[in-house]
């Protein structure tokens, strides 16, 4: 049998009560308390006595602190750096429940909320900015992705602004009721990690926008009615926003060769890919800024079994370069 096990910390400072109950059913079961960290309680197998729990919040305590406790038969398990301090005293089935139970002034109450209140606000803080360039994201590259990701931070936001609100009052009035657990809170910090860590890789997808992707095959290029020694195939295409694309190009004809101009909107030449009867060119970086381009595709008049391929895909590493 195992003699160490683990259970989540999802106790708030207006929990601490069905926390100290659940360490005394564990007890009971031979599960003893050893720590109590931020997400994580840690217990030991010890059959050989019963105790019971209870939790006390002091900033400073001293030594007179501790004599206090001891006097009345409490021993400190364990503290952790929210100023928390876990107290156990032997089970003993004939003397009444008040002799377990310890006394929590009303400053030190709110305290305590305050105390962990003003960590959640500060991860608000955090959050808020993070929410407000996505936003700004958005307006500037209106795109299904981006308005998810828009979309999720702002709900998470609110809900926790509201949540930290609902904190922030019970620790004014102890006897206020308060809609927030310890678990709902976990599962919003949850998701905010997994905002941070998934966003990027949303943005992946969302800046490797295809600015332009054309297949043609012919067997005969020609334009009727025309003396012209080539015919040119024009493909028109937006840049919405301005960065490093990779130009993919590939292309053969068995006659004559095929060459390729990308050019602006003002006519001036970004990219010339000169006259050959076949071409393999991928992930060639070119630097476009916003506006309309084309896409210029040269072919002799007359040419006959030709594939051309082109695509142009926007780089990025996050929805916000």
């Amino acid at each position: 049998m195992k003699k160490r096990k683990r259970i989540s910390n999802t106790y708030t400072p207006w929990e601490m009560d069905k926390g100290c109950e659940k360490l005394n059913r564990l007890s009971g079961e031979g599960w003893q308390l050893e720590r109590v960290g931020a997400f994580v309680i840690t217990l030991v197998r010890d059959e050989s006595k019963v105790y019971r729990y209870q939790a006390d919040y002091c900033k400073n305590a001293d030594g007179r602190y501790y004599e206090t406790f001891r006097e009345q038969g409490w021993e400190e398990v364990c503290n952790n750096s929210m100023d928390y301090h876990w107290f156990r005293k032997e089970y003993d089935s004939t003397l009444p429940d008040s002799e377990y139970e310890i006394y929590t002034d009303d400053e030190s109450y709110e305290k305590a909320i305050k105390a962990t209140s003003k960590t959640y606000w500060w991860l608000l803080a955090a959050y808020l900015p993070l929410s407000i360039s996505y936003v700004m994201a958005y307006l500037s590259d209106p795109n299904p992705i981006s308005f998810i990701v828009m979309a999720g931070y702002l709900l998470l936001a609110v809900t926790y602004l509201f949540s930290v609100i609902a904190i922030y009052r019970k620790a004014k009035d102890r006897t206020r009721k308060i809609f927030v657990s310890g678990k709902a809170i976990t599962v919003m910090l949850c998701m905010m990690l997994v905002m941070l860590f998934a966003v990027p890789f949303l943005g992946v997808l969302n800046n490797k926008r295809t600015e332009l992707e054309t297949n043609m095959t012919w067997e005969l290029c020609s334009a009727e009615g025309t003396a012209e020694d080539e015919v040119v195939h024009e493909l028109d295409f937006d840049v919405r926003k301005a960065g490093t694309h990779s130009l993919r190009l590939v292309y053969s004809c068995e006659e004559a060769p095929i060459s390729v101009e990308i050019v602006d909107a003002e006519g001036n030449v970004v990219y010339r890919a000169e006259p050959s009867l076949q071409c393999s060119i991928k992930g060639e970086k070119l630097e476009l800024e916003e506006g309309g381009y084309a896409a210029n595709v040269y072919v002799e008049n007359g040419s006959s079994n030709a594939d051309f391929s082109i695509s142009i895909v926007r780089d990025g590493l996050g929805i916000i370069d």
